[in-house]
């Protein structure tokens, strides 16, 4: 870690990791979506 940093730097990397770990469980479990089920949900949020 470097001596000096920005404490909201820090926080937005240490989320952006938590959020990518929780991802990558989804996907381990089985939990995700396709692009066209994705497509799909998108048309409907449109409407």
């Amino acid at each position: 870690m470097p001596e000096k940093f920005e404490l909201e730097v820090l926080m937005e990397r240490l989320v952006f990791m938590d959020k990518v770990e929780k991802g990558l469980e989804q996907l381990r479990n089985g939990e995700s979506s396709s692009h066209e089920e994705v497509k799909k949900m998108v048309e409907q949020w449109r409407k």
